[in-house]
């Protein structure tokens, strides 16, 4: 099962390319009108010194002047226009991508390493939204008129048109400048923010131990450091800013005295010379609004690059049709199992095969492999040799939903999402069955804890279940996963958190979804459990060493042995 694929991604891509084209083509076609537009005041202010003081036409001068005041509103109501649609095409972007992005967050294949925050293609899609609203986008529209500019300049004068090229290769210089500080800032943001949300998501902990201090501390530091880079970066993007303005100002001024050398020379007249001064200015101002935004450029520029990443890596998929449902068989062959963003082979070599109404135990020493093993046997991680079939049909053919609707999955970790303990159960489904609910909740013996609740099923669980008790989130992930009666059901560590009459309920769950015809697999060390499959495989440092009924696999393994490899002595 792929949660996403690439080739789904390109359609969204492609999508939205086309979408926005006649967005980028209105917004490039306003930005052409502004262009034109700011060269209303140069042009105004020629016709004055040139013509209208020459000739004293007052009459002249307020037609002119009525003209401007025109093209002035008419330039005004084009700017809004541009950011209207600058605005649109970071909608269209958002809401054709953002439900895309989520999925795609979900995938494994996008993490560079799993011990790091994977890279998260929601955070990268808003920074290339939020580079569409800000003035920074209308600064790359302005840029191309650079040149035009110039080449007016020198229409005008050759040294005009000189002195302009020189300041504006000094700003595009300065622009060059000004990337590396700040993308080193932004580098060092994320483990800052690591450190805190790491502390505060296992609070509990670390207020038992009297950690808060410590890492208090710890984070501080980091922070400090951190806060000491973006501070020198600021400052060395205001000072170069501040530089770019001025620069600006000193282009203005020097093109104008220039200008005053020809008029006194009688190359050019009064009204070239203002006009030259103004065009000067215009033609560095989109250089130094980029610079002013370069922290969104760069964001934006950035962005693209993690999302055309997390392209590369996601596999191609065909179009997945509905397969029948599952009831027969889940076959394992020869599969090798590798920890997502890693090269590290945690499980080799596995080899086995149940039937509708088997039972199998997974027992082995910590960290033998064993949530690895149903991590990817429920399709969350990719196996990366072999093939595990159900029904035949490998788990990367099957359609998501399908596959999910198929599966009852209890991880080690047990977490429920925001929401109701009906909503839970139901995992979250839009169309509720309350029979189905209630159904899963009485198999797994979590019936009358519920109604105990303060509004029972309707009793809001909180941020990852933490309304409730350890026991009580345990046995309402049991119930989830049997929600639906699904054909393969697989828990980790099911007894985690159970009482002893908890214990021998789930032993009795496990025994009436197999009776149902559904195929058991649980992770576990306790006896009960055992005792409900009749099936055992046992993993060794990442290899199976054992897989048989229990009742031929255990006899092999005495007392000793069997508490070395990670379970308790079972009784028959």
């Amino acid at each position: 099962m792929k949660i996403f694929s690439l080739d789904t991604l390109k359609k969204q891509v492609h999508h939205v390319t086309c979408s926005t084209t006649l967005l980028y083509a209105i917004a490039g076609f306003l930005s052409l009108l502004l262009g034109l537009l700011s060269l209303t005041l140069p042009i105004y202010l020629q016709s004055i010194c040139d013509i209208i003081l020459v000739h004293s036409n007052l009459s002249l001068l307020f037609s002119i002047s009525v003209v401007v005041g025109f093209l002035y509103l008419v330039y005004a109501t084009l700017d809004f226009a541009r950011r209207l649609t600058h605005s649109s095409i970071a909608r269209k972007i958002d809401k054709t991508l953002s439900r895309v992005a989520f999925l795609a967050a979900l995938n494994p294949a996008i993490q560079t390493n799993w011990s790091d925050k994977p890279t998260d293609p929601i955070e990268e899609l808003d920074a290339v939204r939020k580079f569409w609203t800000c003035p920074g986008s209308a600064a790359l529209f302005d840029l191309p008129w650079l040149p035009i500019y110039l080449a007016l300049l020198f229409v005008f004068h050759l040294w005009l048109g000189s002195l302009a090229t020189v300041c504006a290769l000094l700003a595009v210089s300065l622009a060059l400048i000004i990337q590396t500080p700040t993308q080193s800032s932004k580098a060092q943001k994320k483990p800052k923010d690591l450190a805190h949300v790491n502390a505060q998501h296992h609070a509990e902990i670390v207020r038992a131990h009297g950690m808060s201090k410590t890492l208090c501390d710890r984070w501080d530091n980091a922070k400090t450091q951190v806060y000491q880079q973006q501070i020198e970066a600021d400052d060395q993007s205001s000072l170069l800013s501040t530089t770019t303005r001025t620069l600006r100002y000193v282009s203005e001024t020097a093109v104008f005295g220039m200008g005053a050398v020809l008029v006194i020379r009688q190359e050019i007249t009064p009204g070239t010379m203002v006009a030259a001064s103004l065009i000067a200015s215009r033609t560095l101002l989109p250089i130094e609004q980029a610079i002013c935004n370069w922290h969104s450029l760069i964001a934006y520029r950035n962005a693209c690059g993690r999302l055309n990443e997390i392209c590369g890596r996601l596999e191609e998929q065909k179009p997945n049709l509905v397969l029948p449902t599952p009831q027969k068989s889940l076959e394992v062959h020869q599969v090798a199992i590798t920890c997502p963003g890693t090269k590290h082979i945690a499980l080799d070599g596995l080899d086995f095969t149940l039937n509708a109404g088997d039972g199998l135990g997974i027992v082995g020493r910590s960290g033998a492999g064993k949530t690895c093993l149903v991590r990817t046997l429920v399709g969350v991680w990719p196996n990366q040799n072999g093939s595990i079939l159900l029904d035949g049909t490998d788990l990367q053919q099957w359609p998501e939903d399908q596959l999910g609707a198929a599966i009852g999955y209890l991880p080690q970790k047990v977490e429920l999402l925001d929401g109701t303990v009906a909503q839970n159960i139901s995992r979250f489904s839009k169309v509720r069955k309350d029979e189905e609910i209630f159904e899963a909740a009485r198999i797994a013996d979590a019936h009358a804890m519920i109604t105990n609740l303060p509004e029972g099923y309707d009793t809001q669980v909180g941020y990852s279940g933490c309304l409730l008790s350890a026991g009580q989130r345990q046995r309402i992930g049991i119930a989830r996963a049997l929600y639906n009666s699904p054909f393969l059901i697989v828990l980790d560590e099911p007894a985690t958190n159970l009482d002893t009459d908890g214990i021998l309920a789930l032993a009795n769950t496990l025994r009436l979804m197999r009776k149902a015809g559904s195929i058991v697999i649980a992770v576990t060390r306790h006896p009960a459990v055992i005792c409900a499959t009749d099936t055992v495989l046992v993993l060794e440092a990442g290899r199976q060493i054992a897989f048989g009924p229990k009742d031929i696999v255990l006899p092999n393994f005495g007392d000793d042995t069997q508490s070395k490899h990670g379970f308790l002595a079972i009784v028959n």
